[in-house]
């Protein structure tokens, strides 16, 4: 692999680490700005301000928007990563020996097998995107049985 493509895929990976944990640092230090003023508030004696944003509280459940939202990306996850491990199989091509040298090899006995396709990646990788696709469909299942249970009174 060329190193420019390693390089670009080290990149890829390291961004896809550090994003989040960017995004939890920067969480933690909003809250430790708001805890920070409302306890200068309480030594003051001023009234505490409001919480921003609805304060420390997790954001209520969005209900069944919730299933379908996990149930796509969890689906469409599973799909990409099946494509992405099957086009890679297909397109990882083992270095092939020459017709002639293999007969040569053959005639020595030094190989009596023909290198085999599978030799790459296996197509078989691919169905590794099936697991967050079953999680997906599972999400999926869930929030058309629970849409169809709130429509219908029991």
């Amino acid at each position: 692999m060329n190193q420019g493509v390693a390089l670009l895929f080290f990149l890829l990976f390291a961004a896809a680490l550090i994003t989040p944990a960017w995004a939890l640092y920067l969480r933690h230090k909003q809250r430790e700005l708001i805890h920070r003023e409302r306890m200068l508030a309480l030594e003051k004696g001023v009234a505490l301000p409001d919480l921003p944003d609805g304060g420390w509280k997790r954001p209520a459940s969005l209900g069944l928007q919730q299933y379908l939202l996990r149930g796509l990306v969890w689906l469409f996850t599973g799909v990409s990563i099946m494509i992405l491990v099957l086009g890679m199989s297909l397109s990882w091509y083992p270095e092939r020996i020459p017709q002639d040298q293999l007969y040569a090899m053959r005639q020595k006995k030094e190989v009596t097998v023909t290198p085999r396709r599978e030799q790459g990646m296996p197509w078989g990788m691919a169905l590794f995107g099936l697991i967050p696709a079953g999680v997906g469909a599972a999400y999926l299942i869930t929030y058309s049985v629970e849409r169809k249970n709130r429509r219908e009174p029991a």
